[in-house]
């Protein structure tokens, strides 16, 4: 099983992201079985359509303060490094 997919990106001006995708551009996504029960002979392939394809628009519209401040803990860390 493969397929062959796309996406690309583009940020402007820091606050927006503009992407497109598109998965399973030739539709060769599928997979074969084949097996024997009882003396009987099964043969089968299966196409999967699962092609896709999205635009995306993300923007900032500001930043997260955060309070959390990191402590070492760990007496050994700088043993460590």
């Amino acid at each position: 099983m493969s397929s062959v997919d796309l996406g690309m990106s583009k940020t402007f001006s820091k606050r927006f992201t503009f992407a497109v995708n598109w998965n399973d551009i030739f539709r060769t996504l599928n997979f074969g079985q084949k097996f024997i029960i009882n003396s009987i002979y099964s043969n089968g392939i299966y196409y999967e359509d699962v092609r896709e394809f999205s635009i995306s628009i993300r923007c900032v519209l500001g930043e997260i303060k955060s309070v959390y401040k990191n402590v070492n803990v760990d007496e050994n860390l700088e043993r460590i490094k």
